[in-house]
């Protein structure tokens, strides 16, 4: 009789969710797929790369991008993620689905210097 461990069946199962080309969640996101959600969502209250001069608000204090990303203390990807899908002012007028929010962690990833 073969004697399996439920920790080699769960390695089993990722691996092949792996190999099948789907995303795994947490940590598997698109930076270049967040770059048309930043643009039109997060530049009005945060500094992005794609921000238009004058278009940010004044009135919120929401970090740059470069900031959260140069800071992993304070803006680790859990922390993040636990925000971004809480609704909070002003981000209460949209709700990120899990790919989005998987994207923009990304994106923030990808301008640690």
């Amino acid at each position: 009789m073969l004697r399996v461990s439920n920790g080699w069946i769960g390695w089993l199962g990722m691996a092949l969710f792996a190999m099948s080309g789907m995303k795994v969640a947490n940590g598997a996101g698109d930076a270049n797929a967040a770059k048309g959600l930043i643009a039109d969502r997060c530049a009005k209250c945060h500094e992005t790369p794609y921000s238009k001069p004058g278009e940010r608000s004044e009135a919120v204090d929401a970090p740059s991008f470069q900031a959260m990303a140069n800071d992993p203390a304070s803006y680790s990807p859990v922390k993040m993620r636990a925000s971004l899908r809480q609704p909070h002012f002003p981000m209460q007028q949209f709700t990120l689905s899990p790919s989005d929010i998987e994207n923009i962690l990304a994106f923030i990833g990808s301008l640690r210097k």
